[in-house]
C-alpha cells in the first residue's frame, strides 16, 4: 500500500473575511504542508492573518499565518497536519483576518499537500 501525495489549491482575497472553502480531505489521510504565497500583499494596515482549518476548528492546520508582505509566507503546521477522526471527508476552510482598516487588496494562493492511502 502506497501512500501518494495529492493537493488542494485555492485563491484567497482580501474580501473572504468569513470562512471560505479551500477543498476536501478524505478520511485516511493526512495534512503533510501548506504553502502559503502572497501574491498581493494585504494592507489592512497591520499583521494582516489567514486561519486555515476545518468547520469545526477554523485555525486547526495554520493558526495566524502573517500575509502582510508578498513571497512565500512562513507557515507553522499544527497538531500534527491529523485530520480530525471521521469516516466522512474533512473540509478545509480558510479565512483572512484583517489586523487594522478596512483593506484594499490582498491576495494569496493556499496549497494543501496532503497524503493519502487510496489502498485504504
Amino acid at each position: 500500500m502506497a501512500n501518494d501525495l495529492k493537493y488542494l489549491n485555492k485563491e484567497i482575497l482580501f474580501t473572504d473575511t468569513t470562512a471560505i472553502t479551500v477543498g476536501s480531505i478524505p478520511s485516511n489521510a493526512y495534512v503533510v504542508d501548506i504553502i502559503v504565497n502572497v501574491e498581493t500583499l494585504f494592507n489592512s494596515g497591520g499583521a494582516d492573518t489567514i486561519d486555515i482549518g476545518t468547520v469545526a476548528d477554523p485555525d486547526h492546520f495554520v493558526d495566524g499565518v502573517v500575509v502582510s508582505a508578498t513571497g512565500k509566507a512562513s507557515v507553522t503546521l499544527l497538531n500534527g497536519g491529523i485530520v480530525q477522526n471521521s469516516n466522512d471527508p474533512t473540509i478545509v476552510q480558510a479565512i483572512y483576518i484583517p489586523a487594522a482598516t478596512a483593506p484594499s487588496a490582498g491576495k494569496a494562493k493556499i496549497t494543501v499537500l496532503y497524503a493519502y492511502n487510496e489502498d485504504s
